[in-house]
């Protein structure tokens, strides 16, 4: 292919998107001027940036990386570039430096209302993830009922059928539990990752070997669901569960 004929198929491509690049002051006060337009592909933050504020400045947004084991994203950062906490902000919230809270990051309970989206685990899962330790949910499909910014309740799955013989256990621990909500998380975007990153994202998934997670699609991705902003309720409570989905459930009211 001549060079004639790259230069065109990259212009043809719908995948990049030309944004006017503007570069941040240097620590000597260098600034480049009127640099020249340069294409590359928008990560799903900006395009989500892009979607709600009509506008995309990239000196607003940093290349970080801000967990050991994560691939470096673009976090945007508005005019506080220099705050000596971003780091800490953003790895509290990556959305933390986004016009008006544009997600609403409260760290209050709010009440479910008719029809709020409820994901149900395994118990053990459901508790790391109203307690903010596990932030990635491993499935072999795309999630496509959410958006960024929305909540989700965490509901714990009913133990197993104990059998007609079974006695309660005096001990609290080894008491059959039925279905209930821990707590809720929202959703931030999703991802694929192959086989191979498996194992970096392990502090966010924290499922430790590869035989436990889901098998995976067709190409044998796994789809990563990314969460934030947990907040875990002081005692579990039992909703109302309808035949259906065993994953996903609309709340119908508390019992």
């Amino acid at each position: 292919m001549s060079a004639r004929d790259r230069s065109r198929s990259r212009d043809d491509s719908a995948s990049t998107l030309a944004v006017l690049a503007k570069s941040e002051a240097s620590d000597d006060g260098d600034r480049i001027v009127n640099p020249p337009p340069c294409r590359f592909e928008l990560t799903g933050d900006q395009e989500a940036f892009l979607r709600l504020f009509s506008k995309l400045d990239m000196s607003e947004w940093r290349f970080e990386l801000i967990q050991p084991h994560w691939n470096p994203d673009y976090y945007y950062v508005g005019s506080r570039g220099r705050d000596p906490l971003r780091i800490k902000n953003l790895l509290k919230d990556r959305y933390f430096y986004w016009p008006n809270h544009v997600f609403n990051d409260s760290t209050d309970w709010v009440e479910p209302s008719l029809n709020s989206p409820i994901l149900v685990v395994e118990r053990k899962w459901a508790e790391k993830i109203v307690n903010g330790i596990k932030t990635v949910e491993l499935r072999n499909n795309t999630l496509r009922r959410l958006k960024q910014g929305d909540t989700v309740y965490i509901a714990a799955k009913a133990s197993k059928h104990q059998g007609r013989r079974a006695y309660p256990s005096p001990l609290p621990e080894h008491e059959p539990k039925k279905g209930e909500i821990l707590g809720s998380v929202r959703f931030s975007y999703q991802d694929t990752i192959n086989s191979d990153e498996f194992d970096s994202l392990f502090t966010e998934h924290q499922v430790e070997y590869r035989e436990d997670a889901p098998a995976g699609d067709k190409e044998g991705r796994l789809h990563c669901w990314f969460f934030y902003c947990a907040i875990k309720l002081p005692q579990p409570r039992q909703y109302i569960i309808e035949q259906g989905s065993q994953s996903w459930r609309k709340f119908r009211g508390w019992i």
